[in-house]
């Protein structure tokens, strides 16, 4: 092998490294975008879907906020709060809103948390705090029907 060649493999090999190399951490990166749930990326051929979690929704004044739960809900709530026009801030763990001698008009619609609403009238604020809502029907899943695939419908790709 003429020395040239030798140095055109050597080059191509690098390259191949390279790309390999950077393929593997963009789909590493591509796990997590979703939120830290996992590392399965959905596109429109795998069959799934993305469905975020709500915690509920809170209705200030008629302004209406869905809560998500994979993301940090008191700062979602002090967000909302502030969308109606009230001072609101997070204190050891919990919303505290300073309303003054306008009482705010609060909602909360509960999907997986219950909202604990504490009113101080003297002062003049509320201070609300978020618990998970645990079901007990939660263990008991219906069982699905296994489903008997033909072994040439199943494809050589998979969904990642």
């Amino acid at each position: 092998m003429t020395r040239q060649a030798s140095q055109i493999v050597k080059a191509a090999i690098v390259s191949a490294l390279i790309v390999i190399g950077g393929a593997s951490s963009i789909a590493n990166a591509g796990g997590e975008r979703s939120g830290g749930r996992g590392h399965h990326r959905h596109n429109d051929t795998c069959g799934h879907s993305y469905q975020p979690e709500y915690a509920g929704r809170i209705v200030i004044d008629g302004y209406s906020t869905s809560i998500r739960s994979d993301r940090p809900m008191n700062r979602q709530i002090v967000k909302a709060f502030r969308h109606a026009g009230y001072n609101a801030r997070i204190r050891d763990g919990r919303i505290l809103i300073e309303y003054g001698y306008c009482e705010p008009i609060v909602r909360w619609s509960t999907d997986r948390y219950n909202a604990r609403f504490h009113w101080d009238r003297h002062y003049g604020e509320l201070s609300i705090s978020l618990n998970r809502h645990y079901s007990y029907n939660r263990h008991h899943r219906p069982r699905r029907r296994s489903v008997r695939v033909g072994r040439r419908s199943i494809g050589w790709g998979y969904c990642d």
